[in-house]
């Protein structure tokens, strides 16, 4: 439980090159507090430098969290005032971007029109690679989250300690160790001790070593945040892969069984026959869900999609209620998003993109869009 009683800070976290659980997880060892005292409405890209709003409780020592400021980490906080409540995930009206694009060889009229098709037709509202990990790696968040949902503790725990090979040496040695033996003790003992969820899982192991739940207990030992991403994570590829179907086999415009949301409510509602023909939506209203108990699903072919890819996992619909303590209610994410887009030439082959997304938007999908990578 987070400690509300105690009262919270907010605080400006800026970051560079640097996920936004590292960054939390160093503040909560540095700080020497739980990382369930550290709230944000989201998490920022790693390869940028990135500034967001970050609640503490305000029974941390405020001068060793700035502190921070004087360490050899790419990370500062400041601006520290006190506030009512910690901040939720997603309690956020929107990301706002500026991004230099260099070594541009285009001319500036194949630019003005790719910035034209954009705020015309918008882009579609992929989850960027980022939520996934990795794809050269064989240890991504959406397996693990796919191995929770299947009731794998083992499988899940098995991935999560599996070596990456461009990883830390101390790490992937130890990782290595444990693939090659089972050695729950001889890990820990290898596993650097900043690996705060490896050590977790190490450690509860090794406490429970011979129960039958040793593998549940272990994953419970990681923070619920990072469970709920692997989670959704899973959720998220699958949302992609439904996206691409919507698109590739109904086309870019709306028809019947296409779901919209009614007004400013989360419910969502399918579109009749005769409101695709007399053309009441367009493209930019229609939704797609995420799994969860809560949702509906389109009532034409991308509907059914979501049973063929869920198989290719052996899970079902059905399966999308809770895991682990994780509760899936599930949410709708709009098909295709349409930004407000600037660009400005910045010197030679340079130009500055500006632009706002609204919250779980990626940046990275509109610049795939408009530079066609």
């Amino acid at each position: 439980m987070r400690p509300v009683e105690q009262g919270w800070l907010k605080c400006v976290l800026e970051k560079k090159n640097m996920e936004t659980m590292h960054a939390l997880d160093y503040i909560a060892r540095h700080c020497q507090l739980d990382i369930s005292a550290l709230s944000t409405a989201g998490i920022k890209d790693k390869r940028a430098l990135t500034t967001q709003f970050l609640t503490v409780c305000a029974s941390v020592n405020a001068r060793r969290l700035l502190a921070i400021n004087s360490e050899d980490v790419p990370l500062r906080v400041g601006n520290l005032s006190p506030t009512d409540a910690p901040l939720q995930n997603g309690q956020l009206k929107c990301n706002r971007f500026k991004l230099v694009l260099r070594d541009v060889d285009a001319t500036e009229a194949v630019i003005r029109t790719a910035v034209a098709a954009i705020q015309q037709n918008g882009f579609v509202n992929y989850y960027g690679a980022q939520r996934f990990g990795d794809e050269k790696y064989e240890v991504q968040s959406y397996t693990i989250g796919a191995a929770l949902l299947q009731g794998q503790w083992q499988k899940a725990v098995s991935i999560l300690l599996t070596p990456e090979p461009d990883g830390d040496e101390a790490v992937r040695t130890a990782k290595q160790h444990y693939q090659e033996t089972q050695d729950v003790e001889k890990t820990l003992s290898l596993m650097p001790s900043n690996r705060r969820n490896e050590v977790a899982v190490l450690k509860t192991l090794k406490r429970h070593a011979n129960s039958p739940d040793m593998w549940e207990k272990a994953l419970l030992a990681v923070p619920f945040t990072l469970r709920s991403l692997w989670i959704h994570a899973y959720c998220s590829r699958v949302w992609n892969r439904a996206a691409t179907h919507r698109l590739r086999c109904l086309g870019p415009e709306v028809v019947a069984g296409d779901l919209v949301l009614a007004g400013d409510s989360k419910t969502a509602t399918p579109v009749t026959k005769q409101a695709a023909a007399d053309g009441t939506f367009n493209i930019t209203d229609v939704v797609m869900p995420m799994p969860g108990k809560h949702i509906v699903y389109p009532s034409n072919s991308s509907g059914d999609v979501y049973d063929t890819l869920l198989s290719e996992d052996c899970l079902v619909k059905a399966s999308f209620s809770k895991a682990l303590g994780v509760s899936l209610s599930g949410a709708y994410r709009p098909l295709v998003v349409r930004p407000t887009l600037t660009m400005q030439r910045e010197g030679e082959g340079a130009w500055v993109a500006e632009f706002e997304l609204p919250p779980a938007v990626y940046a990275t999908m509109l610049m795939r869009e408009l530079t066609k990578q």
